[in-house]
């Protein structure tokens, strides 16, 4: 979530769309459509993300530095940003003063459910007006919608086709008790760039698949679809008993000669030292890691 006042929260040019607008138009219709594919082999989109957003930003977000902050506080604000970079000073005053004291975001937000998959170029969210004089509103928050929803849909949909890749396989080459929701997980903190991407993404990835490293993910999920881990499957991990290689060095040394079995006090299965090894023997062939003398 932000923590700026939201209607800061898009690019410059929209900041004056209002003035620009027919002074008779009272109803605006935005769609958001996922316009094109750069896969040759992709032709839908998963929707995801959007009660979060709702939650985080046109609610949280406006509520904590728009509605309940002083309005003198946020005249300016808004006014020393815009002033300082575009020299609009005074521009919008009258109408973020009009939402201010209406207390609430006169908009309509309709879409399909969410983890549907549609077509490319059909529209997924429709949002308008609800009151005459907030036409311009609609289209200052698409900034935010679709700059916070592309990333969750993008790695929804890479997990709705890696869970078709597992279902195609786990039918052809497993007993009939494997949870297939078991059989991927996710390491989102170890590759986005930064804690909301990786617990969005990570999220995300767990409409098709149950294993992520990505705690965050799971408080995520609670906090914004009304889920609750203790009491649904709602995101694991196989196991807590997983060694890294700074484990194994500060326990054993940087040798090959790791003790084995292992003693009964140590805390690792053999398999799990044995992993070590061999994670180990493979940087150290690949000249990543220096052999011990």
């Amino acid at each position: 979530m932000t923590h700026y006042n939201p209607l800061l929260c898009l690019d410059f040019y929209k900041t004056a769309h209002a003035e620009q607008y027919p002074q008779t138009l009272t109803k605006m219709v935005s769609y958001y459509t996922p316009r094109m594919t750069r896969l040759d082999d992709t032709d839908k989109v998963t929707l995801f993300g959007l009660q979060a957003f709702i939650h985080e930003y046109l609610i949280n977000a406006f509520d904590l530095y728009f509605f309940l902050e002083d309005w003198l506080d946020v005249l300016a604000e808004y006014k020393r940003v815009l002033n300082a970079t575009i020299n609009t000073d005074g521009v919008g005053e009258k109408r973020l003063k009009a939402l201010y004291d209406l207390g609430y975001l006169p908009l309509e937000i309709r879409a399909i459910p969410e983890g549907s998959r549609t077509n490319i170029k059909v529209p997924q969210i429709e949002i308008s007006n609800t009151h005459p004089n907030f036409v311009w509103l609609v289209n200052s928050i698409e900034t935010m919608l679709s700059c916070t929803m592309w990333h969750t849909q993008v790695s929804a949909e890479a997990g709705y086709r890696y869970r078709q890749i597992v279902n195609e396989f786990a039918e052809r080459t497993c007993d009939d008790d494997v949870v297939r929701a078991r059989l991927l997980g996710d390491f989102s903190m170890r590759g986005q760039e930064s804690i909301e991407s990786a617990t969005k993404s990570s999220a995300a990835f767990c409409l098709s698949f149950l294993n992520t490293a990505t705690v965050p993910a799971i408080l995520w999920l609670e906090s914004n679809y009304h889920c609750d881990r203790a009491k649904e499957p709602v995101a694991f991990w196989r196991s807590v008993h997983r060694a890294q290689r700074d484990v194994l060095q500060l326990r054993y040394g940087r040798r090959r000669d790791y003790p084995y079995p292992p003693p009964a006090d140590r805390g690792l299965s053999a398999s799990e030292l044995l992993h070590g090894q061999r994670q180990l023997r493979l940087l150290e062939s690949s000249g990543q890691y220096p052999a011990p003398a």
